[in-house]
Parts: structure tokens; sequence; C-alpha cells
């Protein structure tokens, strides 16, 4: 028998990002499908933290250009966009001069799952960990065919 209380996780992916904007007033904030709407992530702040000491084993910080999708609907609407830029301040522009092609951040963020979790039930933790940052984190695995399984362990700071 281990010596670790039942459903005990050694490690815990902290995570946080910013995104071209949400889908208000759907299940999932990715994507809209009565209008189309698709955001993406812009930029990830990720620490992979010891649950017992809370002391960071690793970091990572991305920030990500925008996909084509992002690019058609900012094409379409000017205003795409735009609100998510007032907040957090990652413009286009900036993103697009210094921010990673999301093949590079899947690379990135995959690579540092696989180190410490491996491809099953990924522990996570944030501020509305389980119906924002999840959802997006998945959807940028899912676009490049690669499957997140994050259990059903979360801790949410919200």
């Amino acid at each position: 028998m281990s010596d670790k209380p039942r459903g005990y996780f050694k490690n815990v992916l902290v995570i946080d990002s910013e995104t071209t904007g949400l889908c208000m007033g759907q299940e999932n904030p990715v994507y809209n499908p009565k209008t189309g709407e698709r955001h993406q992530t812009v930029s990830w702040g990720i620490i992979v933290a010891d649950t017992e000491t809370w002391k960071t084993l690793e970091k990572l910080y991305v920030e990500n250009k925008w996909n084509n999708k992002s690019k058609q609907q900012r094409e379409a609407n000017p205003e795409f966009g735009k609100r998510a830029e007032e907040v957090h301040g990652l413009t286009y522009q900036h993103l697009e001069a210094n921010g990673k092609t999301e093949q590079e951040a899947v690379v990135e963020i995959g690579n540092l799952i696989m180190k410490h979790f491996g491809p099953n039930h990924v522990r996570t933790l944030g501020h509305n960990v389980a119906t924002f940052y999840v959802p997006f984190l998945r959807d940028l695995f899912e676009l490049h065919d690669i499957p997140l399984d994050f259990g059903n362990r979360h801790v949410d700071t919200n």
C-alpha cells in the first residue's frame, strides 16, 4: 500500500494565459459554433510546482503569434482582439515581431508536460483553470492532433 493519501499527486501545472478574447456565453470560451468566432492564446505562463513544498521545479513563458484564423477574423473585423489587447498589452504587432508559432509553443509546452506528468492526468492550478485555461490549452494541442488528458483534478483559485 502507498503511504500517500488517495488522490495524491506530486506535481501541479500552474498556468496563466492571455488570449485574443473569449466567446462569452458559451460553454467553451474558445469557440462559438453559432458565429464561427474562435479565439487563441497569445501567451502562456507555466510553472511546475511540487505539491508538498510548493517549490518551483520548472517554469516557462511563451508568447504566440496570431494564427491564420485569428488573422482572418481581424481582417474581417478590425475590432477582433482589440479589447483583449487593451487588457493585456500584447499587441498583434508585438507578437508578430517577438512571438513563436503555435507549433513551437506546442513543442515547448508539450516537452515540459511530458517531462513532469506524461500524457495523462495533468493536474492544474490557476484562476478559472477548469473553465478557461484548460479549454484553451486543450484546444491548442488538439489543433495539432495531440490529445491531452487533464483528468478531473484541478485547483482553482477563483
